[in-house]
């Protein structure tokens, strides 16, 4: 039994072991988040400065993960409230899905 890495849905293989079995690769990154545009894209600065524009707001992606209007009203909240925050972003299968938020504390 295994838990999804993006959907978070639990899954069940069963496989002889004589077989192989395959698991994907699942790599997490972490972003400041700057903005959200009206069309649902984040813009994000990784760790050396560079930035990049095209990850979507959860609840505006394709296929919605669970709980994704919770994480996303929090993402436009601490906008709102001019935090620093950053996103957890997991990639797994070509997949790039923004999971949790993390404040930034400040001095």
């Amino acid at each position: 039994m295994f838990t999804s890495a993006l959907s978070r849905s639990k899954c069940e293989d069963l496989v002889p072991a004589s077989h192989t079995t395959y698991a994907p690769f699942v790599k997490k990154v972490e972003y400041q988040c700057m903005d959200v545009d009206e069309d649902g894209f984040l813009s994000v600065m990784d760790a050396e400065g560079n930035t990049r524009d095209d990850l979507k707001i959860p609840d505006m992606m394709p296929m919605p993960p669970p709980d994704a209007d919770v994480l996303s009203k929090r993402i436009r909240d601490l906008l709102a409230e001019e935090k620093e925050f950053s996103i957890v972003v997991q990639m797994a299968c070509g997949i790039e899905q923004v999971m949790d938020t993390k404040t930034l504390l400040s001095n």
